[in-house]
């Protein structure tokens, strides 16, 4: 899933804060059909600690089990 497939040009960018970061991060975990048996969820996100962070963190305490790698920005490239 991608915020690219909201898009109606790939080409273009997008620049959200606060409640719309948010409100997108919850509408992927919960509109999405994962299907009847996901084992495995990856989710790539930008580096910082900015609101889809804090929105994953929340949205996912209900999960049975998570692991959470996070990289500097000079770590990640």
């Amino acid at each position: 899933m991608s915020i690219g497939f909201l898009l109606g040009d790939r080409g273009n960018s997008v620049v959200w804060r606060g409640a719309k970061k948010t409100g997108m991060v919850q509408q992927f975990l919960r509109d999405t059909n994962w299907g009847d048996h996901l084992d495995y969820l990856i989710i790539d996100t930008p580096p910082g600690t900015g609101d889809e962070h804090i929105a994953l963190a929340e949205e996912l305490q209900t999960v049975d089990g998570a692991v959470y790698c996070h990289y500097t920005t000079n770590g990640g490239h």
